[in-house]
């Protein structure tokens, strides 16, 4: 016979002691970002306040709202936990806390990873209450993620601004992707005849001089060249400001030099496709790669075996937080809609 979970393991001191004192249990008039997280399954409803410094330092922070001693609690704790701290330092506990208590994984190695947040180890013998323990949490991811749009959109109207004062300088473009660690880069000319060329390392670039030359700049950590774009990639935790002026005078050389983006040493042989697959890339290359390119992404078609579809996802698609939505919303959505045999999108 199973034993019940015992409550004590729930409602731990600590966890008591902070719902009935929360700390930081207040609005932030000077905040930067604000997010709000709801469990209408338990009731518990959340404001978040952050303040976040020009060094990407949460200086202050704040929660407000209603919930069970569980939710309460996470939110008080939490917030101990990340203030004075970098937001790259506060993301990865914010995503280490996400994983302990929504995976098995209960060793002490995983509970290292989340601090004294391992307290709620125990809320995991009760799932309906993991969401009241992880819903500060999303709503903390959702804050980071809206400073993070705010950043690059910051460094896009700079960037614009820099290249339009340039005068004489070829016209580049530069465009947020759903992806902040990737910018696309329009040159306003095309680069390829057709498809597209990635390089998730420096080795694979041997073939491309413009992805070699890309490769040089600190901190770039892949290179996908498309049709008239070129997406780069970068560390998690470097700054774009850093990084785009050197991506730009690159691309501003490569494009007076009149070098070719790619060699292609010799031409690809058609393999023979059945209908099906003719089908899928009919569909792929007609609807669903445009939509992606606007991203600064493509999508290769692979294989299709026993109802199973398998893509790559490239560029700003390749480790995209929203790239699961795309591939299963939006990729096998569509494929579904024309072809009823297909039974899963796959990334491969």
């Amino acid at each position: 016979m199973i034993p019940e979970p015992k409550l004590d393991h729930l409602y731990q001191e600590v966890i008591l002691d902070h719902n009935r004192n929360p700390r930081n249990f207040r609005e932030l008039a000077d905040a930067t970002q604000y997010s709000h997280g709801v469990n209408p399954l338990c009731g518990d409803d959340y404001h978040l306040y952050l303040k976040i410094d020009e060094d990407g330092t949460i200086e202050d922070v704040g929660f407000h709202g209603a919930g069970c001693a569980i939710s309460k609690s996470s939110a008080s704790i939490m917030t101990t936990l990340i203030k004075g701290k970098n937001e790259q330092a506060v993301k990865v506990l914010q995503e280490n806390f996400i994983k302990f208590m929504t995976t098995d994984e209960s060793d002490g190695k995983a509970k290292a990873t989340v601090g004294r947040m391992a307290l709620f180890e125990g809320v995991k013998e009760f799932p309906v209450r993991v969401k009241c323990a992880t819903l500060i949490w999303h709503a903390l991811r959702d804050a980071l993620a809206d400073y993070h749009r705010i950043k690059i959109q910051e460094h896009q109207c700079q960037i614009t601004k820099d290249i339009s004062s340039e005068g004489d300088e070829v016209e580049i473009r530069a465009q947020v992707t759903p992806n902040p660690n990737t910018l696309k880069f329009s040159l306003g000319r095309n680069l390829l005849e057709s498809g597209s060329y990635d390089f998730p390392t420096s080795e694979s670039a041997a073939a491309s001089p413009l992805a070699t030359k890309l490769f040089a700049v600190e901190n770039v950590t892949g290179v996908m060249i498309g049709m008239d774009f070129v997406t780069v990639a970068k560390l998690p935790d470097k700054d774009w400001q850093v990084i785009v002026p050197d991506v730009v005078e690159t691309l501003q050389a490569f494009a007076k030099s009149g070098e070719n983006a790619v060699i292609v040493t010799g031409s690809d042989q058609a393999q023979s496709m059945s209908e099906a697959e003719k089908k899928i890339r009919e569909i792929l290359d007609n609807e669903i790669r445009p939509a992606v390119a606007r991203d600064g992404g493509d999508i290769v078609f692979y294989s299709f075996e026993n109802g199973i579809v398998k893509v790559h996802l490239q560029g700003s698609c390749s480790a995209c937080p929203s790239s699961l939505l795309t591939l299963k919303a939006g990729i096998e959505h569509r494929l579904k809609q024309e072809m009823p045999e297909i039974i899963e999108v796959q990334q491969v």
